[in-house]
């Protein structure tokens, strides 16, 4: 690549834009998530990162590269042999997120139709591709897997603490944790089906001026929050847009 156009810095990474062209490389840094200063973990995450988003947007997503140092150069390398990886995406055509339209009316029947079926067919194919991956979380008790996740929701709402006081959080978060007990809900868990969870907020969910559904950054950083009730997209595009 030539001297970028443009570089978008992010909290975990960096977007070097190439005319319709971006390349994304993540920091090497530690987050919450996991160890981006650490080899193995890039080599692990990075991967992962792209096969969910192309799987989901291959229109976007289309290449990963992995490379490494040579005569005090970046070259292309195999997989194996990588230093570090960037991934190299189509600029989007449209800034009309889910979020966007619908804080403007705008977010059509036919469209959230369209989004709830292609979100539950992807999240299927994925979950397809991925079972031997995702066994542990597929084979966990919904509600403890929801348990954790609230838990990781309770830590990670402390962080924004100067906006959302802990005793807010723990007040929501509780009561989210008593439901998990109540029999009626103990009932829908052993009925329901777990699948693969993309993380569908409004934000990363973008109406193309075709009206196209394209995804962003869908990959949810931690294992555990990968799994989920496959209804669980429905439940939480429905309250986007019911909010917004």
């Amino acid at each position: 690549f030539a001297s970028p156009d443009k570089v978008i810095e992010t909290m975990i990474s960096k977007i070097f834009l190439f005319g319709n062209r971006a390349v994304k490389i993540y920091k090497w840094r530690k987050e919450f998530f996991g160890d981006l200063s650490d080899i193995s973990f890039r080599k692990s995450f990075i991967p992962e990162d792209f096969f969910w988003n192309n799987t989901m947007s291959p229109q976007i997503y289309t290449e990963l590269i992995p490379y490494k140092t040579k005569d005090g150069r970046w070259v292309m390398s195999k997989i194996d042999d990588a230093n570090d990886f960037c991934i190299v995406m189509n600029k989007i055509e449209s800034n009309n997120t889910v979020t966007y339209l619908a804080e403007r009316q705008e977010l059509e029947p036919g469209i959230l139709k369209d989004l709830t079926k292609t979100i539950l067919l992807k999240q299927r194919e994925i979950t397809t591709a991925r079972r031997k991956d995702l066994s542990s979380m597929l084979n966990k008790d919904l509600r403890e897997i929801e348990r954790e996740a609230l838990e990781d929701l309770r830590s990670w709402a402390y962080i924004g603490s100067d906006y959302i006081s802990k005793e807010k959080t723990d007040c929501v978060v509780n009561r989210l944790l008593t439901i998990l007990d109540n029999p009626e809900y103990i009932t829908w868990t052993k009925k329901a089906r777990k699948s693969a969870l993309i993380d569908a907020n409004g934000d990363n969910i973008i109406i193309g001026t075709d009206k196209s559904i394209q995804f962003i950054d869908i990959l949810p950083p931690k294992l555990n929050w990968r799994v989920e009730d496959e209804a669980m997209n429905i439940g939480r595009v429905a309250a986007d847009v019911s909010a917004l």
